[in-house]
C-alpha cells in the first residue's frame, strides 16, 4: 500500500475508533435510562394497582415482565459493548507506536475490570427479585 493509501487507512480507522467509542457511550447511557424508566414504570404500576379497588392478582406479573425485559435489553447492550471493545483492542494494538499496547479497552481487558457488568447484574437481579416477591407470595 502506498503512503497515501496508508494515510487514508489510518484516517478511516481513527474515525471508526471515535465512532465506536461514541456508540459505547450511547449504549451505556441507554442502559442507565432503561434502569430509570423501568423503576419509574414499575412504581407507576404499583401506585395504580394499590389505588384500584378490585383488580386480579395476576396483573402483578406486569412489573416482573418489565424488569425481566429490561434486564434482557440491558444484557443485549452489554453484549454489543463487549463486541465493540474487542474490536477496539485490535485497533489499539495497530495504533500502538511502541511495544506497549496502550488504550482504554486494552487496559480494561488486561485488568478484567467490569463494574458495568457487576452493577447491572446487581440492579436487574434485585429489581427482578423485588417484583417477583408479590407474585410469588400470593
Amino acid at each position: 500500500m502506498d503512503k497515501e493509501g496508508q494515510i487514508a487507512a489510518v484516517g478511516f480507522h481513527l474515525k471508526e475508533y471515535e465512532s465506536l467509542k461514541q456508540e459505547v457511550s450511547e449504549q451505556v447511557e441507554h442502559t442507565r435510562k432503561l434502569e430509570i424508566y423501568a423503576v419509574g414504570g414499575i412504581a407507576a404500576f404499583y401506585a395504580w394497582y394499590i389505588g384500584a379497588t378490585t383488580l386480579p392478582h395476576e396483573l402483578l406479573i406486569i412489573p416482573l415482565l418489565l424488569a425481566s425485559l429490561g434486564a434482557w435489553r440491558s444484557g443485549a447492550a452489554l453484549k454489543r459493548i463487549n463486541e465493540i471493545a474487542a474490536y477496539l483492542v485490535q485497533l489499539e494494538g495497530v495504533f500502538a507506536l511502541t511495544g506497549d499496547k496502550l488504550g482504554w479497552e486494552t487496559h480494561r481487558k488486561n485488568n478484567r475490570s467490569s463494574p458495568f457488568l457487576l452493577s447491572g447484574t446487581a440492579f436487574w437481579g434485585t429489581l427482578i427479585l423485588v417484583t417477583a416477591a408479590p407474585w410469588l407470595l400470593l
